[in-house]
C-alpha cells in the first residue's frame, strides 16, 4: 500500500514539473519573437535628395546616406546590432522593393535568390 501512495505522490510531482517547464518554454517563444520587432525601413527623402533609415513608429530617422546602398549597409548594421530582424527597401516610389533577415532572425525558409 506504501508503493500505492508514494506513486501518487510522484505524479503530482511531475505534474507540477509539468507546470514549471511551461514559462520556459514561453520565455523561448519570446526571445525567438525579439528580432522580429528589430526592422528598418531605406526609404528616400525627396527634399533632401538622399536616403534615410526609419525604425518603425520612430518620427526621426536613424540615420541618413547619400545613396540607398550605403542607407542600406546602415541599416543591416543597426538590425545586426540589435540582435537581428528585418531590413526593408523602398524604391523611389516608397514601395516596398525588397526585404532582407539579418540574422538570428526570423529567415524564411524559402531561398532568397538575391542576396
Amino acid at each position: 500500500m506504501a508503493n500505492k501512495s508514494s506513486g501518487v505522490s510522484g505524479s503530482k510531482q511531475s505534474g507540477s514539473k509539468a507546470g514549471a517547464a511551461k514559462p520556459a518554454a514561453k520565455s523561448a517563444a519570446t526571445q525567438s519573437a525579439k528580432p522580429a520587432n528589430n526592422v528598418r525601413h531605406v526609404v528616400p527623402d525627396k527634399k533632401a535628395g538622399d536616403w534615410k533609415v526609419n525604425e518603425p513608429k520612430k518620427t526621426t530617422p536613424t540615420a541618413a546616406a547619400s545613396t540607398q546602398k550605403k542607407a542600406e549597409v546602415l541599416a543591416k548594421q543597426q538590425v545586426k546590432m540589435a540582435g537581428g530582424g528585418e531590413v526593408r527597401i523602398h524604391g523611389r516610389d516608397g514601395k516596398i522593393r525588397n526585404s532582407d533577415t539579418v540574422k538570428p532572425g526570423n529567415e524564411s525558409k524559402t531561398k532568397d535568390k538575391k542576396h
